[in-house]
């Protein structure tokens, strides 16, 4: 999915990246994944960055729209399944996701199945066919 720019000028999204982030301080440290202005451009920084000069080899150029897409298509994007329930016989399948993009679970709500009757002399060891009689006709064993 991408995220569209839709009738936002250049002049917006550089207010909006103003917004974001302050002007580069070499005074300050950053960490891994802050933004900083420098030189009117956003930059988001790779690495973490101990006091001193911006090189920018610790930091990329982003633009608002780059970092809206890179969190609407995470390549860390974890989902794993979390509560299963049975529900009653006849019930409608439930399933909803919780959580967010990097730790999501799937849970479900399953019907219980209508008992299956066997229809013969003796009951199934377990090798042998069994059939179940779909007539309704107690007398027929199809």
């Amino acid at each position: 999915m991408d995220v569209a720019t839709k009738g936002y000028t250049d002049t917006a999204l550089e207010d909006v990246e103003a917004m974001i982030a302050d002007e580069f301080d070499a005074s300050n440290s950053y960490v891994e994944g802050d933004y900083v202005m420098n030189g009117g451009k956003l930059y988001r920084f790779t690495a973490d960055h101990a006091t001193g000069a911006f090189d920018g080899t610790d930091a990329v150029e982003v633009t608002v729209v780059d970092e809206m897409n890179l969190k609407a298509n995470k390549d860390d994007f974890a989902m794993s399944v979390g509560t299963v329930t049975t529900l009653p016989t006849g019930s409608d399948a439930t399933a909803s996701i919780t959580g967010e993009y990097d730790a999501m679970e799937l849970n479900l709500g399953i019907p219980r199945g209508e008992s299956g009757v066997y229809v013969g002399e003796t009951a199934p060891t377990g090798n042998e066919n069994v059939w179940i009689d779909t007539s309704g006709d107690p007398d027929t064993d199809t």
